[in-house]
């Protein structure tokens, strides 16, 4: 006589559906809303934490341009008071003295020499020389 094995292996091919097929209409219903309530929340989980990292990101991104718009205005004041200092009158004319340009319409003195003082010219002196000898 043939042995019938009873019990069926470990893994058979129709296993699975031997346990899906074990389950009721109602059971089968609620493993898959379960399976679509674990979906949605993980893609839910997933889309909360891309838009957290993107407002990170943007935080991080307006902190640095604030410290560089502090920065830049901080070096306009510098810029502001050097112009100013050179778009006053008194730098003006003494730049303009250094020049040695004037005003137009001002006075020019020029600082002469007495005739006692004055240098001779090289004619004097070869003359006073030749009257010399």
């Amino acid at each position: 006589m043939l042995n019938q094995t009873i019990s069926s292996p470990t893994w058979t091919p129709n296993r699975w559906t031997d346990w899906r097929s074990g389950l009721s209409d109602r059971q089968a219903a609620l493993v898959r809303r379960y399976v679509l309530l674990v979906v949605v929340l993980s893609a839910l989980g997933c889309i909360y934490l891309w838009q957290i990292n993107v407002i990170t990101d943007l935080r991080h991104k307006t902190a640095k341009m604030h410290a560089d718009t502090q920065e830049i205005e901080g070096m306009n004041v510098v810029l502001m008071q050097q112009l100013a200092e050179r778009e006053s009158p008194s730098h003006i004319d003494q730049a303009a003295r250094a020049a040695n340009w004037q005003r137009v319409g001002a006075p020019a003195y020029v600082q002469v020499e007495s005739v006692a003082q004055a240098p001779m010219s090289s004619i004097q002196q070869i003359a006073s020389t030749q009257a010399t000898q």
